[in-house]
C-alpha cells in the first residue's frame, strides 16, 4: 500500500494505489453475480480503509487511472464499475457525504508507463469552488 497526500486548509490531494494488474469489475466481464459482489465489496472496503484518515471534503474530484505497460487497446468505460466501488468506499470513510455529481466528479483514464507491473491508482482531490455572485 502506498499513499501520498498533501493538504492545507483550502486544498487536499491524495493517491491510493490499488494493487491490480487487471480490472476485476470490467463491464465486459462474464463473472457470476456473486463473484462481482465479492470484488465490489473487497475494493469498496479497501478504499474505505485507506481513506479513513483523509479529512472530510465538501466536494472532490476522483480519478481512477489504470497504469499499463503495453499498447493494447483498452476501453476506459470498463473501469467505471471499479470506480463506483471505490467512490462508495470514500463515502463509507466519510470523505464526502454522497457520491453524486454535486459532491464528486468522477473520471477514468488509462495511461501507458514504463513500469515493472501494471497497477491502478485512485486520485482524490478537493474541489475548489468559486463563490457565486
Amino acid at each position: 500500500m502506498s499513499d501520498t497526500s498533501t493538504h492545507s486548509p483550502a486544498t487536499f490531494a491524495a493517491t491510493i494505489i490499488l494493487p491490480l494488474a487487471k480490472n476485476p469489475l470490467s463491464l465486459n466481464g462474464r463473472d457470476h453475480w456473486r463473484t462481482k459482489a465479492k470484488h465490489t465489496k473487497q475494493w469498496r472496503t479497501f478504499t474505505a480503509l485507506q481513506a479513513a484518515r483523509f479529512p472530510e471534503l465538501g466536494r472532490c474530484d476522483v480519478t481512477l487511472t489504470w497504469v499499463v505497460r503495453d499498447r493494447r487497446d483498452r476501453d476506459e468505460d470498463n473501469l467505471y464499475p471499479l470506480l463506483k466501488a471505490c467512490c462508495d468506499g470514500l463515502v463509507d470513510a466519510g470523505v464526502v457525504i454522497k457520491d453524486t455529481a454535486d459532491y464528486m466528479g468522477k473520471t477514468c483514464r488509462i495511461e501507458r508507463r514504463d513500469v515493472p507491473v501494471a497497477f491502478m491508482e485512485l486520485r482524490v482531490e478537493s474541489r475548489n469552488l468559486q463563490p457565486t455572485l
